[in-house]
Formats: C-alpha cells, structure tokens, sequence
C-alpha cells in the first residue's frame, strides 16, 4: 500500500457516507420536501383563490359600472324630461300670467271708459241744469227786458 491508502477504509467510508446520506435523506429531505410542497399546494391554491376572487370583483365592477351608466342615462333622460315639463309649465304660467294682465288691463279700462262717459254725463247734467237755472234767472229777472228789446226790434223793422 503505497502512501498508506487501504481500500478498505475507503470503502467503509464511502458506505458510512452512503448510510449518512441515505438517513439525512430520510429525515430531513422528505419531511422538508413534502412541507413545501404542502405550502406550494397551500399557496396554488390561495392564488387560485385570489384570481377567482379579482375576476368576480371586475365582473362586480363591471355590472356596477354598467348600473351606473344605465343610472346616468336615466338620470339624463329624466332630468331633460322634467326639465321641458317644467319649460313647458313655464311658459303656460306665463301666458296665463299675460292674458289674466291683458285681462286686467280690459277691465280697468271698460271701467276707466264708463268712469269718463258717467263724468261726461254728469258734467252734461250739471251743465245743462246750470244753463236751465242760468236761463231762468235771465228770463225771469229780465223778461221786461227781453220784452221791450223785442218791441224794439220790431219797431225798427216796421219802420
């Protein structure tokens, strides 16, 4: 045995190392193994979860945003209807306002125009008893009067 190698002891250590490797194996490698690989089926199964759970929540969103949509359009439609409705109502109030003032202002002036015919009529009246009461004092107080300018007159004119 040249440089002190026995084969022997080699070999005993080589089956020393196998029957190390092999027991390592055993009790580390497979229970660590199948600890991972339990967490990797634990964690498969958590982001399986997670994409079900993102792909229901787009497809929540997504309803959401069409409810949404389909709201605000309603929403428009609605607000555009009530909006000439209230045009509409607008403007019936205003002609109705229009005419019950063209109204009013008929009325005031039928009655302005009665007013001033009643006042004319008055004014007639008292004018006409004042020439009546006029008349009655020149006739009555100067029918003497009246009576030689007639006598007078026709003198005048016989001669």
């Amino acid at each position: 045995m040249p440089l002190n190698i026995d084969i022997q002891q080699i070999l005993l250590h080589m089956l020393n190392f196998t029957i190390l490797f092999a027991a390592l194996y055993f009790i580390l490698y497979n229970p660590v193994k199948k600890i991972i690989d339990e967490r990797n089926v634990k964690i498969d199964k958590a982001m399986a979860d997670s994409e079900e759970k993102a792909k229901k929540a787009d497809e929540i969103i997504k309803e959401y945003t069409e409810k949404l949509n389909s709201l605000e359009t309603d929403f428009k439609e609605k607000f555009g209807k009530l909006e000439s409705e209230t045009a509409a109502k607008r403007s019936e109030i205003i002609a109705g306002a229009n005419q019950k003032a063209d109204s009013i202002i008929m009325d005031a002036r039928a009655r302005a125009q009665k007013e001033k015919e009643d006042i004319i009529q008055s004014a007639y009246s008292e004018i006409e008893s004042l020439v009546e009461e006029t008349a009655a004092k020149i006739v009555l107080g100067s029918t003497s009067e009246a009576y030689d300018m007639f006598l007078d007159d026709a003198g005048e004119g016989g001669e």
